[in-house]
């Protein structure tokens, strides 16, 4: 299932075709608790790395901790003195039940992809390093945007 919603959320992007557990000592009592942290890494045909992640309660810093763990996704890829040319894509996926962007002007788009794009011309990307997916559950199922 989380194969499917990657391919989906991505689905412009290569299929992914392997998916690690970050944390293999998820036991059954930490599944029933309130403080239950599932973080998922994938990785693609291509070697893009992602990050997925499942957030149920909004906060206020919530954007930096996803921006840092998407940032450490990136970094760990490389050790001093490797070719650059090695890194990576690191790819974040949020799925949020709770709605993040709630400006009139937003209420019609559920799904966004963040990337590094000049903020005049933002056709033109840096790179392809970075990239973080949201998806906000409950306005896609409202506005009928998830398959």
């Amino acid at each position: 299932l989380l194969v499917d919603l990657i391919n989906v959320v991505r689905s412009d992007e290569p299929p992914i075709v392997a998916v690690t557990l970050l944390n293999p000592r998820l036991t059954p009592e930490r599944l029933s608790g309130k403080q239950l942290i599932l973080d998922l890494q994938a990785r693609d045909e291509r070697g893009q790395r992602y990050n997925i992640e499942m957030q149920v309660r909004r906060f206020a810093l919530w954007g930096a901790r996803g921006i840092l763990y998407l940032a450490r996704l990136l970094s760990e890829q490389l050790e001093a003195g490797q070719d650059y040319r090695q890194l990576k894509p690191a790819i974040g996926i949020h799925l949020l039940d709770f709605t993040l962007f709630e400006d009139p002007d937003q209420a019609e788009q559920a799904l966004w992809c963040f990337e590094m794009r000049d903020r005049v011309r933002p056709a033109v990307r840096l790179g392809r390093e970075l990239q973080l997916n949201l998806v906000e559950l409950r306005k896609a199922d409202r506005l009928g945007q998830l398959p």
